[in-house]
């Protein structure tokens, strides 16, 4: 678990301590920024339910693996259906976010967007911690971190040789590209893993995300639509209001669209078990 928990601290913030390094502050500033925004995104949308659904997946470990599987699915419908959608908000704001902070941030949107793709992806992979602790497997979150941390390494190898001529936005997209096609990269592998020990294939994994996933690119799109498409003399606290608006407003209205089956269905059981 120790092994784990290493490798876990190196993957998250190797890109953060590299950027110091060869860009300097200024920029390790700007992209911590971004970086913070998505992981308060994590903390509340998916940390939160990793730490709850263990107890539940232990407990299951020892019945039919049916039970564990199907367990394992709908913790990661409630999750897609909760973080899928507060990253795409993050997104589609992405522009307007830094502008709250001052002109000196604007060079951070770029990372912002960047970031809540990674998130995007790391969504569908969310179920894996809890799920590697409950059948004695942290070895292959190690695994996991392992690659991520060796993709990260040649990534900024490769960015150090080309884009010492470049913008600082461009070398922090460029960054935050290293970190989303490190994400990108090493699910596969966790998905594999999960397949592997847990049978849960990730077909089903990505069809119990679907619903998140439609909402997170509603959100996206017109929140970037809204961005650029407001007044130029309207205040930030209210541009910042349109556009989240907008896009929490995108993506509430698409899960209530695709699940609404599923809501009804809550709905009457409900209303059932009142009367």
């Amino acid at each position: 678990a120790s092994a784990t928990a290493t490798t876990q601290v190196l993957a998250q913030n190797l890109d953060a301590l590299l950027t110091g390094l060869l860009l300097g502050p200024r920029a390790v500033g700007l992209y911590r920024l971004a970086a913070r925004l998505a992981s308060t995104v994590t903390d509340l949308s998916i940390r939160s339910g990793q730490a709850a659904a263990l107890p539940d997946f232990r407990r299951r470990r020892d019945e039919a693996q049916t039970s564990l599987r199907t367990r394992i699915l709908r913790v990661q419908h409630a999750t897609s259906l909760t973080s899928l959608p507060l990253y795409g908000v993050l997104g589609g704001a992405s522009f307007v976010i830094p502008r709250i902070f001052g002109p000196e941030w604007n060079d951070t949107s770029i990372c912002i967007l960047l970031f809540s793709l990674t998130g995007i992806v790391y969504a569908v992979t969310a179920t894996a911690l809890p799920v590697f602790q409950a059948i004695n497997k942290p070895g292959l979150l190690s695994f996991a971190n392992l690659v991520s941390i060796l993709a990260t390494g040649l990534g900024f190898i490769f960015l150090a040789i080309t884009a010492r001529d470049w913008s600082t936005p461009s070398q922090l997209a460029g960054i935050a590209l290293i970190r989303l096609g490190t994400t990108v990269l090493v699910a596969p592998v966790i998905l594999r893993a999960l397949e592997k020990y847990a049978e849960v294939k990730w077909q089903s994994l990505l069809r119990t995300s679907a619903s998140g996933f439609v909402a997170a690119l509603a959100a996206i799109v017109l929140g970037l639509w809204v961005t650029e498409e407001a007044p130029s003399d309207v205040s930030l606290v209210l541009a910042l209001a349109m556009v989240v608006g907008t896009s929490a407003s995108a993506a509430v209205g698409v899960i209530i669209l695709i699940e609404r089956r599923r809501i009804a269905t809550l709905v009457r059981n409900r209303r059932s078990s009142i009367s």
